[in-house]
């Protein structure tokens, strides 16, 4: 029998019902546990997001999981609430095991009927079976839920024991990084220092309404220390006009609007599409407003349909394309779900014409940098050797290819070009 499930408080019961609902959902996964999460309280919050996003992360094995034990396809519920459950299951300790088996068929039987509580127990006692078999086999894409393409990619690339480890590192549960931007914050209770400067580390210990006051202040921001690396490269001074292609969510262009300091002459123009992401930009922009300093300036438009007669060149141009989002896999793991074998040549093709149009912005002398956060040669060097090519005005200074199992947080790429006086 279907009980309602109106009125959700609880994070194991949102959680089941976004593992349903996920199959169907359009966007990402993060925009829909957006749309609950805030509606239940902080410790809720924290388990939903644990049973969630371990989902996502462990999707296509659970998937597999399911249908291997499963001969009548489930229904969204009891499907959301088995793979809730297995997801529980694969981040828990072997002595906790059988609480976790009987908390998912207690709780079933509860919210669903008795018989397929039977069908979510049978499922958990067998699970680590075809684990088992899997890992015997070694199907170490499956095991760890990344397409197969994707994986013998990468071992083509980086070779057995690189790939095994990035595997490892995508799926493990991402570290919240903060990055001070008020230099009177000495210390932070609850965060920990880390080997980057102005970074810090949020502790699953420390506690959240203490960081969101700060958050609401403008003085952190959540950011993880390989975003430092493309604005960082570009060397802004005081005085210069900069230009910050696909801007949102903002992170960089705050970065790039510090760089710029107290100084009017400067100028900092933030590009991106019309959507929810330009709403966190303005918000995150509004909090550098004042009455003197650089002008900031938040343009809603296309990166490929801007035209650099009318906005004048620029002596500083950073474009964080779009890509495929294989060095943050940890931090989206939805992200690897979304990947077909042509997406990598799809997005190098958008990237090229967005790396094409940028350059007309940047002055003679002035800096270019073309930066993502894919670890995917084709979107990274082979991609501005083709822009290299194509535009012998432009000469490459230097470049950072960053990879999570050697740097130890999110990838990419960030590539610092400059064009030639003439």
């Amino acid at each position: 029998m279907s009980k309602n499930q109106n009125n959700l408080t609880a994070g194991w019961e949102l959680a089941a019902r976004l593992c349903g609902e996920y199959p169907k959902a359009l966007g990402k996964a993060e925009a829909l546990l957006d749309r609950y999460v805030n509606k239940i309280s902080i410790a809720e919050r924290k388990r939903c997001q644990f049973l969630f996003l371990g989902a996502i992360r462990h999707w296509l094995l659970i998937d597999h999981t399911i249908n291997s034990l499963v001969t009548r396809q489930p229904k969204p519920r009891l499907r959301g609430m088995l793979t809730a459950a297995l997801a529980d299951l694969l981040q828990t300790n072997e002595e906790k095991v059988p609480q976790v088996v009987d908390f998912w068929v207690g709780k079933t039987r509860e919210k669903l009927s008795r018989g397929e509580g039977g069908l979510v127990n049978a499922v958990l006692r067998r699970a680590r079976d075809v684990w088992s078999e899997i890992e015997q086999s070694g199907n170490r894409a499956l095991l760890n839920s990344h397409p197969g393409w994707l994986v013998e990619k990468w071992l083509s690339n980086y070779g057995l024991q690189n790939t095994e480890l990035l595997l490892n590192w995508d799926q493990q549960p991402a570290e919240v990084f903060l990055r001070i931007r008020d230099a009177s914050l000495i210390e932070i209770p609850g965060c920990s220092k880390t080997e980057w400067p102005g970074f810090i580390r949020y502790e699953s210990k420390g506690i959240w309404q203490d960081v969101q006051k700060l958050l609401n202040e403008g003085k952190v921001y959540v950011q993880d220390p390989s975003t430092r690396i493309p604005p960082s490269l570009l060397e802004v001074q005081p005085g210069q006009r900069v230009l910050d292609l696909c801007s949102a969510p903002g992170g960089k262009a705050l970065i790039l609007a510090e760089a710029l300091k107290d100084d009017e002459a400067g100028e900092l123009v933030c590009v991106d599409l019309p959507g929810p992401r330009i709403t966190q930009l303005d918000e995150n922009l509004r909090k550098l407003s004042s009455d003197s300093g650089p002008t900031i300036q938040l343009l809603q438009a296309n990166a490929l349909e801007i035209d650099s007669e009318e906005m004048g060149p620029f002596d500083a141009v950073l474009l964080d394309a779009p890509c495929t989002n294989t060095g943050v896999l940890r931090r989206r793991p939805d992200a690897k779900l979304r990947l077909e074998p042509k997406s990598v040549t799809e997005m190098s093709d958008l990237q090229f014409r967005l790396l094409t149009n940028a350059s007309s912005f940047v002055r003679a002398g002035g800096k270019l940098v073309h930066s993502t956060c894919s670890i995917e040669p084709e979107e990274n060097e082979q991609l501005v050797e083709r822009f290299l090519a194509a535009n012998s005005d432009f000469e490459l200074l230097r470049s950072v290819v960053s990879l999570p199992w050697e740097c130890h947080h999110d990838g990419g790429g960030a590539f610092l070009m400059k064009r030639k006086m003439y």
